[in-house]
């Protein structure tokens, strides 16, 4: 008798056990289906489709549905259907202990296996799982987070030196720009420092490496200069930055008095720009240390066609018309310099002083006493800082036209100036200026003791007085001098700064005011009365003035410290 060894699968459902058999006239009967699950007991559960035992049954099953499909109106006759439901019954669920002893196991493992899994944590297989696997991947995930954070770092980076950059740029053109304010200002000090910061943010920037390197010329610190000079050649081929350059190295070589060498370096400043001033007067300061006026003359007057507000170029004029008259003794050569210079106090301010002491000079060379005496006069009778206060031109070596050398002159023609208290007070006040203090002061202290009359002389040693420190001493002598019944322009422009300084605001306008009524253009005095309406915050008055007195003289730094004070 053929053994029950096959169970089904239907539904859920565990049906059998079976005979081979049984299974075929299941399938026939269509009381299993080709989609369920058959199996024999212990083994692995598959489609009835796929087994090959039914094949047989399975493919007639199949065909019989083909012929359903062609004929759907086919179907089986009662006493097909009775004969299969007989055939069946009866059979169909006949037990077999062993197979069942085995069904009871298998159900009885399949719940233990899935008690242990419930109570075991899940674990989901991963590539942890495999060794090999994990260390790759856990490779590639540092390599894809370090790819990351190097992104990262290097955006963060990018963005930091934008704005770095932006910021340091910021600060250079803030630090630079200030720096020049600062020389307009009169603050040279100020200017170099701020000059030497912008240049440890950018070393390389030429206008920088040349404002600094002018500075370090007036500053004696030639070698310095030379070095950041050289510098800004090595970057530069425009014409502009030549010239300048060139004509600087020029000027340490003359202060050196290297004069040919010097001379080579303003020939080559000229071949980039002919109307170069500074060149052009440095070259004929040349031409003056030589005694060759004549050298000079044509490029100079040239220059001051260019540029009639030159008061060097002027000074230099001046100078070699009186070289040429004395060397050729023609008195009328000498005329020259001095219409130059009348045409230029008519406008400028800036070496007025200088200019009219050297007119003096040209006066006693031509014999004229009564002229030199009255230049000598007015070069004293003014603001003894009006030079001082005009923020310079750093790009020319003022020394020939500074106190010592003019104070050397009047030793020099000390044989052509007559005896006369002014002159002994032009050489105090030249001494003074000079840097010879002492001596300077002992003159006029001299001069006040024998002439006790002009408030001129006792202006000068109030002005002394106050420079070195004594206060009371220049205040007394101040006094004397307003005291006197000649009128002086010196002792009113000083009692006016005197009131400033304490800040006697009232004091210093009524003198700030008669200083207008003598002087109508007088830059200290427009200056002056500019501040005292700043400090009583009227603004726009004070602007209003400053700008009337920047445009008789641009260059006055005072006038350029005050509008900074305003805005």
């Amino acid at each position: 008798m053929e053994e029950r060894i096959w169970l089904a699968k239907q539904g859920g459902l565990i049906l059998g056990p079976y005979t081979a058999e049984e299974v075929r006239t299941a399938i026939s009967g269509k009381e299993l289906s080709l989609v369920d699950e058959i199996c024999k007991t212990h083994g692995r559960w598959g489609f009835i489709r796929d087994a090959s035992e039914f094949q047989e049954v399975v493919n007639k099953l199949k065909n019989r549905f083909e012929q359903l499909e062609e004929n759907p109106t086919k179907t089986f006759d009662d006493t097909q259907t009775e004969t299969l439901t007989q055939s069946l019954s009866g059979r169909m669920f006949v037990k077999h202990d062993s197979i069942i002893q085995g069904i009871e196991q298998q159900v009885a493992e399949g719940q233990n296996r899935k008690r242990e899994k419930a109570e075991e944590p899940k674990e989901v297989y991963t590539y942890r799982r495999d060794p090999s696997v994990a260390q790759e991947a856990e490779q590639s995930n540092r390599t894809f987070w370090l790819l990351i954070v190097l992104f990262a770092l290097g955006a963060g980076f990018y963005f930091y030196k934008q704005r770095q950059t932006g910021t340091v740029a910021d600060s250079f053109n803030q630090i630079y720009q200030e720096a020049l304010k600062e020389q307009k200002k009169g603050n040279l000090e100020e200017s170099y420092s701020l000059l030497d910061r912008a240049y440890r943010l950018r070393s390389n920037h030429v206008d920088v490496l040349l404002q600094l390197a002018t500075l370090q010329i007036n500053r004696g610190e030639a070698i310095a200069a030379r070095r950041l000079i050289e510098d800004a050649l090595n970057q530069v081929s425009n014409a502009e930055y030549r010239k300048v350059s060139l004509n600087l190295l020029g000027m340490i070589e003359l202060i050196s008095m290297n004069l040919d060498q010097a001379s080579t370096f303003f020939q080559q400043a000229l071949s980039q720009d002919p109307y170069y001033s500074p060149a052009i007067y440095h070259q004929a300061v040349i031409e003056l240390i030589r005694r060759r006026p004549a050298l000079a003359k044509e490029s100079v007057l040239k220059a001051l066609e260019q540029t009639p507000s030159d008061g060097l170029l002027t000074l230099v004029w001046a100078e070699l018309n009186l070289m040429e008259a004395q060397s050729s003794s023609a008195p009328e050569m000498a005329s020259k310099g001095l219409e130059r210079i009348d045409e230029y106090l008519k406008s400028f301010k800036e070496y007025a002083q200088e200019l009219r002491l050297l007119k003096a000079r040209i006066h006693a060379h031509l014999g004229d006493s009564a002229n030199t005496l009255k230049y000598l006069q007015e070069a004293l009778d003014m603001d003894p800082d009006q030079t001082k206060d005009h923020a310079p031109n750093l790009n020319a070596d003022r020394s020939r036209y500074g106190f010592q050398q003019m104070s050397k002159w009047m030793d020099e023609a000390q044989n052509l100036l007559p005896t006369n208290a002014i002159v002994i007070a032009a050489k105090s006040y030249l001494y003074f200026q000079g840097n010879e203090k002492l001596e300077g002061k002992k003159l006029i202290t001299d001069l006040t003791q024998r002439t006790n009359t002009e408030p001129l002389f006792y202006g000068l040693l109030a002005y002394m007085e106050h420079s070195i420190g004594k206060y009371s001493e220049a205040d007394v002598n101040l006094g004397l001098s307003l005291s006197l019944p000649e009128k002086r322009l010196l002792p009113k422009i000083l009692k006016s700064r005197f009131c400033a300084e304490k800040k006697q605001w009232a004091c210093a306008e009524e003198s700030w005011n008669s200083v207008l009524r003598l002087d109508p253009t007088n830059i200290a005095a427009k200056t002056g009365l500019a501040v005292i309406e700043g400090s009583r915050g009227n603004t726009s008055e004070a602007l209003r003035r400053i700008q009337e007195a920047l445009s008789i003289s641009p260059h006055y730094a005072p006038l350029h410290r005050a509008l900074g004070s305003l805005q």
